[in-house]
């Protein structure tokens, strides 16, 4: 029995409709999937860098400004908040 053919004993074969995953795996790769990768990689770098500078920023502050835990989530939820998305 092949993967397109299904035996109910009658022998006759039906043709199964291939998976979305099947059809997805089996597509051609192109310039639009290529620079679609490219894009959304680096749409994460900036978004992961940002979050990163928030984090590394909020915790130098809080040391010179000499902050409390509560403080430093205020000015870390107020950068968050403000950072253009």
């Amino acid at each position: 029995m092949t993967s397109s053919t299904t035996g109910r004993g009658d022998g006759g074969a039906t043709a199964v409709p291939p998976s979305v995953s099947h059809l997805l795996d089996e597509a051609p790769r192109s310039k639009f999937h290529r620079r679609t990768v490219v894009v959304s990689g680096v749409g994460f770098f900036t978004d992961a860098y940002d979050l990163f500078v928030i984090g590394t920023v909020a915790t130098i502050v809080a040391t010179q400004w000499h902050l409390s835990t509560v403080e430093t989530s205020w000015v870390t939820g107020s950068a968050i908040l403000g950072a253009p998305s």
